[in-house]
């Protein structure tokens, strides 16, 4: 049995709290070094995750780093020194297949992030267009 929340994992559809871990936090990771296209620091790959919607449970630094541990270890991750990492490399159909992935897995962050930001507030007051409120207005009740 694995502790990996998948992205596509039917059953943690309706349970999922944005606690990113496993494959697709790692593949969160893999693109976000990939994007910014320099080292990063585990730092600022733990804001760029939180700024993505990641709730971490735990020591977040640690959480970041072991999975960057991993992903080192199968090359598409390269550790620059202490607390520093970048991209390293990965054959194509791979950043595409993770690619695929991290999309799936940020729009989930983005309904998640909405979902609490909207948990306490009146739909009456939100500046919203009237469909989207009814359409939201559910998961305020």
């Amino acid at each position: 049995m694995s502790d990996c929340t998948c992205a596509n994992d039917s059953s943690a559809k309706d349970d999922w709290s944005g606690d990113l871990r496993g494959r697709p936090l790692r593949y969160l990771l893999t693109t976000i070094l990939r994007e910014a296209g320099q080292p990063l620091t585990v730092r600022q790959l733990v804001s760029r995750c939180e700024h993505e919607g990641v709730v971490f449970a735990g020591r977040a630094s640690k959480i970041v780093s072991d999975a960057l541990r991993w992903e080192a270890r199968w090359g598409r991750v390269a550790r620059c020194r202490r607390g520093v990492y970048s991209f390293n490399r990965a054959p194509r159909s791979t950043v595409y297949w993770i690619k695929q992935r991290v999309l799936v897995t940020r729009e989930r962050l983005r309904r998640q992030q909405a979902e609490r930001r909207l948990a306490g507030a009146d739909p009456a007051t939100l500046a919203l267009p009237g469909w989207v409120i009814e359409r939201l207005h559910p998961l305020l009740t």
